[in-house]
């Protein structure tokens, strides 16, 4: 049985991808110091945050996602050391499927640690929006502004209501076992939460390779109406999850990038009841004694709006220009895959006409093939 098992379990758009890229990237080097990261990737745990949420989340999983939160129990219960799991999903648990998990966590570790990592939500809530946009939503930002708002129901609370996350997942945890850790306000360094994370597990992560192998840059402005416009046109009858995933993990990542996208910012309209909300949350977290790494005040933004333009002052110019440069991106893409392919057949032709070990060269070759069309798609 683990010493101790950290859970890791949100919130999203708070320096997750950065934490679980460099946790993996380092996964030998954390054995080495007593941290096991149980499982072959980020997909792992992603499979397991579904199992715990439960309902429809598991359709869409391959067989081996839906073991995967039995696999992760498994192997973090016959490590005889410390173990970490992380996924931002964890958050949307409902209350009596975190009780089974944290059972579940109980009896793989003698110890169950709760890790929550937080921001401000003049920073979360454009970042949530943005992230919709990439999964296929095409609600302008001013109405989803208006409905988290009017809303307290809204999928956005049950990941970003941090004292609510805390006391769906403290339930039978000693509240020094329970961290939440506060992001640095805009302009600190992800040093600094990395610092912060490793103070909690009781790793040395000095000298750890700290790049990102992993990416979830947000958009630009302008590439985010795009991205908001092309979802609209796509989602008129529902989006399958292949699609949601192609938007996020290609078109978004891929021909959507920019070197210097328009940071997305909160409208000043929204920001007395934006800070009034935050007040609200970090004195509910401060009548609780969860250990907090960072500064509790940092979860409450300043008072100036962030200086930034609207969506509403995008000009259409500007808009064309990022979809025709997307456009252009699509075209040499599929000029790209489609050399490929023609070198495929050229190789396949080649091999026909050599004796012997043509069979077996050939269909090397074609896995070979198969597998670089795989990366670029």
């Amino acid at each position: 049985m683990a010493t101790r098992v950290f859970i890791h379990v949100g919130t999203p758009k708070s320096g997750t991808t950065f934490l679980q890229s460099v946790w993996w990237a380092n996964k030998p080097d954390l054995r080495d110091q007593g941290l096991l990261l149980p499982g072959r990737g980020v997909n792992t745990h992603y499979w397991a945050s579904c199992v715990v949420r439960g309902g429809h989340q598991l359709d869409h999983l391959p067989p081996a996602g839906r073991e995967a939160w039995t696999r992760l129990l498994r192997r973090t219960a016959d490590f005889e050391g410390d173990a970490l799991i992380s996924h931002e999903l964890f958050s949307a648990a409902a209350p009596d499927h975190v009780a089974e998990a944290l059972r579940d966590l109980e009896g793989a570790a003698d110890e169950v640690h709760v890790m929550l990592t937080a921001r401000d939500l003049v920073r979360q809530i454009p970042a949530e929006w943005q992230q919709r946009t990439k999964h296929g939503h095409s609600q302008r930002l001013d109405e989803f502004i208006e409905r988290i708002r009017d809303d307290p129901s809204m999928n956005f609370w049950r990941v970003q209501d941090v004292p609510a996350i805390l006391d769906r997942w403290s339930v039978g945890i000693p509240a020094d076992r329970v961290h939440l850790i506060v992001l640095p306000p805009p302009g600190g360094s992800s040093s600094s939460l990395w610092t912060q994370v490793c103070d909690v597990t009781g790793v040395d992560g000095t000298g750890m390779d700290r790049r990102a192998s992993r990416r979830n840059e947000s958009l630009g402005l302008a590439e985010a109406e795009v991205m908001r416009r092309v979802s609209g046109e796509l989602n008129r009858g529902g989006l399958a999850k292949s699609t949601e995933r192609l938007l996020k993990n290609w078109f978004a990542e891929n021909m959507l990038r920019s070197t210097d996208p328009e940071k997305i910012v909160l409208p000043a309209a929204a920001y007395p009841w934006v800070l009034e909300r935050a007040a609200r949350m970090v004195d509910e977290i401060a009548r609780r004694d969860h250990h907090v790494v960072g500064a509790l005040s940092d979860l409450v933004p300043r008072a100036e709006p962030t200086p930034g333009r609207d969506l509403a002052q995008l000009a259409e110019d500007e808009v064309s220009a990022v979809a025709i440069r997307a456009l252009a991106r699509f075209v040499e893409h599929e000029e790209d895959v489609r050399q490929q392919a023609r070198d495929a057949a050229r190789e396949r032709a080649e091999m026909a006409t050599r004796p012997g070990a043509a069979a077996a060269e050939g269909a090397t070759t074609l896995r070979g093939v198969r597998a670089r069309l795989r990366r670029m798609r």
